[in-house]
């Protein structure tokens, strides 16, 4: 309500808001009377407490004066025997009915008065609700969704939302489907489905016989891009370092992650050696990829799923083994990642659970339960919510019948902010495996829920879910979120990081940890592996002289390095350096190098160590347009003859002081 500052009302403006949603508008779009004052004041009536910014201009103008202060502790409403509305959330086919009753206290004039979209007992459009909260949702999907139910009193009112959808077949005519993607860049939608020879049979899962077959179904028509001799059960899209997309693939029999090119149709396996892997997701914060294994949750770094891309051949690519482990002891067949919190949630059929994992902590904790055989999961984020509400999950549930020898399948819809859980869609005779988002602007239809089905053929079909849910939070966190923790390959690198941090070996090595690290002295320790080194980002000085390395791919995203000591390993690659353009001084002395072309763009080099390596062309150093006046450059005991005379001789009149022993008199 705004007044004058007479107290005459120049208007009011009436909402519900869901848990979370903010309102950032002028004054005067909300009550237009409420334009051309001067002076007056707001009143705001809320069932919940609430907090403005302080009111400083207009929409166009500055106030002259300074901000003033909003009273936060003000609460004429203390003692009202507040109301509130159950369920706060229903989901709803067209036609179907719901009951809402009030909670928290009671109507202080008796029975509230029940209203749709603001209108009282609504209307054939929104849904009609009787004066004991009964509501029916229109035969014809309304055209604007959520439906907001409201119950009123004298003094207060409350609120409730519903989402009226519908199901559509959207390709039908398939086989057994495990699972779907949709690759948006390449605007294409896959199917994994089971094969069994010529006789296909409804067995949940294969036996170690059967094949899968990825299928491009965009058409309606199946297209065979791969077959595996593999149970694949799920499969996500992939943006990879190279700007293509790809499909990630889990392979349950062989305990394997693919990466599958589905143009090139070519594949490479990404990680090995995992014990049953039945799902995966892709970490929004840190772009790794979170595998559900057989008994664990554990993770991939991005940097071994993008292994072979931007400039190696598919042929060229080490098959790496095995996952860092997140979380142990647990039993997941589903897996989702919050972008708000960066918390991991899980579903486990054994327990009929779905638990979150605290990323920071590693706490575990049970947020539903009670759920039958809960597979796979899919998180996105209500519109117009912001974090850490808006997330919410929708959980596959199965439901075995064994007297009928069927299965059907539910999806539930869990918000983990609230516990809230309620029906999404209810099947009697479907089976469904997989569930994915179809995102805006697909030329498949409007953004919707994906969801694979089988009952004698398999088919897809989809719920639409414009204006209701998206992909992305409306506000994620504005800084880079670290989270998790760290884990250190090769225990004396380990150790020498611990001792860097003053933490003790049963100390976790979190995210924030590694980030706040600037500098690093791990010489002389009989150092093979780097792996895990790739999360210390903030790294500028890494002294790693005299170990045992051969690989340095870790270091490749350690953009803040200005030094680094590599001197006398077993290295022969260097081209993840080629990034590194802040690098100032560079000793790679005493290694297996014949190839230096990575340093040609390093532009910012006063001191480079190349001695006694096998370096036998020195022309990207001529390339590197920064190396020169002032600079050192330690090229003796490679092969390097006569014929680099004329490369040596360039260096030395850009004035750099270049040390080699070749005779070039």
């Amino acid at each position: 309500m705004a007044l004058t500052k007479e107290g005459e009302v120049l208007g009011t403006f009436t909402t519900t808001l869901q848990p979370g949603e903010r309102i950032s508008k002028p004054v005067t779009d909300l009550i237009p009377g409420a334009g051309g004052q001067n002076g007056g004041m707001l009143w705001i009536e809320s069932d919940v407490p609430v907090y403005l910014t302080a009111i400083f201009g207009s929409a166009t103008v500055f106030a002259n004066v300074p901000p003033q202060p909003v009273p936060e502790s003000f609460q004429p409403d203390m003692g009202i025997n507040q109301i509130g509305v159950s369920p706060p959330l229903a989901v709803l086919l067209p036609g179907q009915v719901q009951q809402f009753q009030l909670t928290q206290g009671v109507a202080t004039a008796g029975a509230p008065v029940w209203g749709v979209n603001g209108q009282e007992g609504g209307s054939p459009q929104t849904g009609t609700i009787s004066a004991d909260g009964l509501y029916m949702a229109p035969a014809v999907l309304p055209q604007s969704l959520p439906v907001t139910i409201t119950a009123s009193d004298d003094n207060q009112t409350a609120g409730a939302s519903v989402d009226v959808q519908a199901k559509t077949v959207l390709v039908g005519g398939l086989g057994i489907v495990q699972s779907i993607a949709y690759l948006s860049g390449l605007e294409r939608l896959y199917t994994s489905e089971l094969s069994f020879g010529s006789s296909p049979s409804p067995k949940k899962s294969p036996q170690g016989t059967e094949q899968s077959t990825i299928f491009d179904v965009t058409t309606g028509a199946q297209q065979s891009v791969a077959v595996f001799g593999d149970d694949i059960p799920k499969m996500i899209s992939y943006q990879a370092a190279d700007g293509k997309e790809y499909l990630l693939l889990t392979g349950r029999t062989s305990g394997s992650i693919r990466r599958l090119d589905p143009q090139a149709e070519t594949f490479v396996e990404v990680a090995t050696g995992l014990n049953g892997p039945n799902a995966l997701v892709i970490d929004p914060v840190s772009g790794d990829l979170l595998i559900a294994e057989a008994d664990q949750v554990s993770t991939i770094p991005a940097s071994q799923i993008n292994q072979g891309l931007a400039g190696a051949g598919l042929a060229e690519v080490e098959i790496p083994s095995g996952a860092r482990q997140l979380a142990a002891g647990l039993e997941p067949t589903g897996i989702a990642v919050d972008r708000c919190t960066g918390n991991v949630y899980i579903s486990q059929a054994s327990t009929g659970e779905v638990l979150e994992i605290d990323r920071l902590t590693g706490e575990v904790r049970t947020i539903a339960e009670g759920l039958s055989e809960p597979g796979q999961l899919l998180g996105f984020y209500r519109s117009g919510i912001s974090c850490p509400d808006a997330f919410h999950l929708l959980v596959i549930e199965t439901f075995f019948f064994p007297e009928e020898e069927r299965e059907a399948s539910q999806i539930t819809l869990l918000v983990p902010s609230t516990g809230l859980m309620t029906p999404w869609l209810v099947e009697s005779t479907v089976v469904i495996p997989d569930i994915t988002l179809l995102p805006p602007g697909s030329p498949l239809g409007n953004e919707a829920v994906l969801i694979a089905e089988n009952f004698g053929d398999g088919q897809i079909s989809q719920v639409e879910i414009v204006d209701r849910y998206e992909p992305h939070t409306i506000n994620p966190p504005q800084t880079e979120n670290c989270l998790g923790t760290v884990t250190i390959a090769d225990p004396n690198l380990d150790s020498a990081i611990r001792g860097s941090l003053g933490i003790g070996l049963e100390d976790p090595i979190t995210c924030q940890m590694a980030q706040s690290v600037t500098s690093l002295i791990a010489a002389s320790l009989g150092i093979t592996s780097l792996a895990g080194l790739e999360e210390f980002a903030n790294l500028e000085g890494l002294n790693l002289n005299l170990n045992q390395i051969s690989d340095i791919s870790p270091l490749v995203g350690l953009t803040q390095l200005v030094s680094l000591f590599l001197h006398g390993s077993q290295i022969s690659d260097i081209s993840p350096l080629a990034g590194l353009t802040r690098l100032e001084f560079l000793g790679l002395g005493d290694n297996q190098i014949s190839d230096i072309s990575p340093l040609a763009g390093l532009t910012l080099l006063d001191d480079l160590r190349l001695n006694h390596n096998q370096i036998g062309d020195i022309s990207p150093l001529v390339q590197n347009s920064g190396l020169g006046q002032g600079d050192d450059i330690w090229l003796r005991e490679n092969n390097l003859d006569t014929g680099d005379c004329p490369n040596l001789q360039t260096l030395i009149d850009r004035g750099a002081a270049v040390l080699h022993d070749v005779d070039c008199q």
